[in-house]
């Protein structure tokens, strides 16, 4: 059995790492957020000139037909770099509407969302966070009225696929009449988040299988757990960049021993959950009987792991990690978003539980 990468993988990791690197610095991001857009524009031509938005879409509707294995590894190197793309809700819109056994909705939606041409995202949770499909009571029909929350992206996704009774699935035009979309204001501003309104919008309902928005959702629990493994990686290194520049009477903050241990362990902490989220990934397509279990598992781990990362490193920093100006935040805010969105940690715990049985 191989356990590693291949070695098109690696390639494609290193070479979106490097690209995030030279387009999407910390300095950059701070005046992404001073400007208070929804995503960055060019950013995301980028990314569609790379086809990263069609990576899992099928060639014959214009995708790279790659795996959940792929999209989680681009995930890690998005989470790395906090980059302010609409890539994940839009995998997932996708993902759902690839499920679909109408040829009809699949050449016409996926074409676009291939190229990037038009954004799409994903609605799903419902009041007292009911985010998971068996809890969903949004009545499926041609027509929908209720409301959807901490929807990624909204005001700028022009399709959405919505979560509805019974795990049903259908998609609505963010352009047509009957959908308000409310702006909210999010901790964390390289993904902002909507609430959505029906009042009569048109809804297609989408011919995909009874397990399909399951599917869906798990697909999403493997992404965030690779996003926030990217970012606890990117914390840790911070931190120790940050240990071998600053000097703390008349030494380098790295020579003392007490701190040494304390990013020892941080890294003990986080490098693990990389076969985590892999497994997670993987188990999506190869490993059905066990893909929400590993799913939940690594979404719950590997986010309580980010956020301890984020607070860590601010704590490394010393006062200066606290300040608007310095970059540590950036990445505990969305340490606070990657656990939060699709369900917080003690949900993912009893579903991973419920799912093996216990």
């Amino acid at each position: 059995m191989n356990f590693a990468l291949t070695s098109e993988q690696k390639a494609m990791q290193e070479s979106l790492r490097r690209m995030l690197d030279e387009r999407c610095s910390a300095r950059f991001l701070h005046t992404f957020i001073d400007e208070k857009k929804d995503y960055d524009a060019p950013l995301w031509k980028l990314m569609c000139d790379l086809g990263i938005p069609g990576m899992a879409i099928p060639e014959a509707y214009g995708g790279l037909g790659l795996g959940v294995v792929d999209l989680a590894l681009a995930a890690e190197m998005l989470g790395r770099a906090a980059a302010p793309v609409p890539l994940h809700a839009h995998w997932l819109a996708a993902y759902a509407i690839a499920l679909s056994s109408d040829e009809g909705q699949r050449a016409r939606w996926l074409p676009d969302l291939a190229e990037g041409r038009r954004i799409a995202t994903v609605a799903l949770c419902e009041e007292q966070s009911r985010w998971m499909p068996e809890t969903w009571e949004l009545a499926a029909g041609a027509n929908l009225e209720g409301a959807k929350l901490y929807v990624p992206c909204a005001a700028s996704a022009d399709l959405v696929v919505v979560g509805l009774a019974g795990g049903r699935l259908g998609v609505v035009d963010l352009r047509a009449s009957g959908v308000t979309v409310e702006r909210l204001p999010g901790i964390d501003r390289t993904r902002p988040m909507a609430h959505l309104r029906f009042s009569g919008a048109a809804c297609e309902l989408l011919a995909a299988p009874a397990d399909a928005a399951s599917r869906m959702v798990d697909v999403g629990l493997a992404i965030l757990a690779a996003d926030a493994f990217g970012g606890a990686s990117r914390c840790l290194d911070m931190a120790v960049e940050y240990a071998k520049v600053r000097e703390q009477f008349g030494r380098k903050f790295g020579a003392f021993q007490a701190l040494r241990h304390q990013l020892a362990n941080l890294a003990n902490e986080v490098e693990p959950c990389r076969g985590l989220y892999w497994f997670g990934a993987y188990a999506q397509e190869n490993v059905p009987e066990r893909a929400s279990h590993a799913a939940s598992l690594a979404k719950a781990h590997i986010g309580s792991r980010f956020l301890e990362a984020a607070r860590n490193a601010i704590e490394y920093h010393g006062g200066i990690g606290f300040t608007w100006d310095f970059d540590c935040h950036i990445w505990l805010k969305r340490a606070m978003l990657d656990q939060a969105w699709l369900g917080n940690a003690d949900l993912h715990y009893l579903r991973a539980a419920e799912r093996a049985g216990w």
